[in-house]
Formats: C-alpha cells, structure tokens, sequence
C-alpha cells in the first residue's frame, strides 16, 4: 500500500488538456490588452464622477441670481477719494448757501431733475440701476436739482455717481436701486460756485454745483413714502444695458 501511494506521488501529473490551453493563452496573450481591461473600468468611474460633478455646478447656477456678472467695486475707488470721503464723513453736512469750490458734503431734499422715467408725479423716478451693479449700468438723469433751508444746488453727472439706496425687490434674485424726486439725500462731490440770484427768495438761490469734474456720491438719507410705482409687486423689470 505505501509502495502504491510512493508510486502515485511520484509518477508524472496526467495531461490537463483546459489548464495546459489557459496557461499558453495567456502566454501568448498581447500585454496591452491586460492594460486595456483596467483602464475600461477606471474610464467609466472617471465619465460617472464626471457627470455628477457637472449635474451638480449646473444644478446651482440655476439657483443663482441671473444678471450681470460685473459687481460694483469699492476697490475701484481711487484712494485719494476715499480719504476725502472719509475726511468729509468726519464732519456735518455743509449748508449750500455756505459751500465753497472745492470737496463738499451736503444735504438736501431733491427738487427738480432733468429727466424722469416711468410715472410723472412728485415722486418720479430719476435714476436706476440694478442692485450692486457699477454705475455705468445706469439709467439716470442728466443733472438733479437739490435744495436745503439755505439754497438751491445742482447735481451733475448722475450717470457716473454711485449711489447709495435702498434695495426695492424687483423679482426673485433681482434687485434695484433707485432716486425719486422728494428723496433726502447727501451728496458728496466737487462743488463749483455758480450763483444764480432768486429775487426776494434767498432760499430759491442756486449756488453751485456738484459733479461736473471728480468723483460724485449720492447716499438716500430719508425717503418719505415708497412711491406706489416702487412697490415689490410691481412686473416692471429695469433692466438697463450699460452705457456705451
């Protein structure tokens, strides 16, 4: 019995025809296709992540705020204007029957302006944007009368001003920004002196004006009731191009 079982473990292994073809395809197989069955899968787990990653970017651009891409830009400001802001924030606004040439901060309830836009009325709107857009964006009028207990003072260059106002809901994601006649503003800005005499109505004298050279800024300080064109319900939808 030991004798056959010596005999069994010794005697050469019989013929295995399947084993014998597998082990010479794969000795005769081309190396590149080995390569070719791992890189196919890793492809594929590379276009899923993919296609996730990009369902996901366009899943929230959706939920973003359509409009220009352009924001305005406190680094923008030159740093000389920002000092005489800053400066002219330090001190109370200056009565207009007492400005002199030179940088200004007054204050004044708006009047009069050159042009208007949508309802007429003692409150019609005379400048728009949209909310955080640069000031070129701008819908605006030519120039703004402003007058305090003092005098009359005209305001230039509303296209270019930036203005400070409170944002009015135009539609989801969208906002603007806008300045109506009968607004309390301050405005900040290079007044040059240009007197123009009312008779018997010191109150009614133009000085000067504001905004015909440098930087100009508009801030609303008081609005005493939202005109009924300015309501959040309103479909008007200001959306003005940018200024060539």
């Amino acid at each position: 019995m030991v004798m056959r079982v010596l005999a069994m473990a010794l005697a050469p292994a019989a013929a295995d025809p399947v084993g014998d073809a597998l082990l010479d395809l794969g000795t005769r197989l081309d190396p590149r296709w080995f390569w070719l069955a791992l890189l196919i899968p890793a492809a594929l787990v590379l276009l899923w992540f993919g296609h996730r990653q990009l369902r996901d970017l366009r899943s929230s651009a959706f939920l973003e705020p359509k409009g220009r891409p352009a924001l305005d830009d406190d680094d923008a400001v030159p740093a000389t204007w920002r000092r005489t802001l800053a400066r002219l924030e330090r001190h109370p606004p200056t009565p207009i029957a007492e400005a002199e040439p030179g940088p200004v901060r007054i204050r004044g309830r708006i009047v009069r302006a050159s042009e208007t836009f949508g309802p007429a009325g003692d409150r019609a709107c005379l400048y728009r944007n949209r909310a955080g857009a640069p000031p070129r964006a701008a819908v605006a009028a030519d120039a703004m009368v402003v007058a305090d207990a003092t005098g009359k003072c005209g305001v230039e260059g509303l296209a270019r001003a930036r203005v400070r106002a409170p944002t009015e809901p135009v539609r989801r994601g969208h906002g603007s920004i806008a300045l109506y006649v009968g607004d309390e503003v301050e405005v900040f800005g290079t007044f040059d002196e240009d007197r123009i005499e009312a008779e018997g109505a010191p109150e009614q004298t133009v000085y000067g004006s504001i905004g015909s050279r440098g930087p100009i800024e508009i801030r609303v300080v008081e609005r005493p009731h939202a005109p009924h064109h300015a309501s959040p319900a309103s479909t008007d939808d200001p959306d003005p191009e940018p200024a060539p």
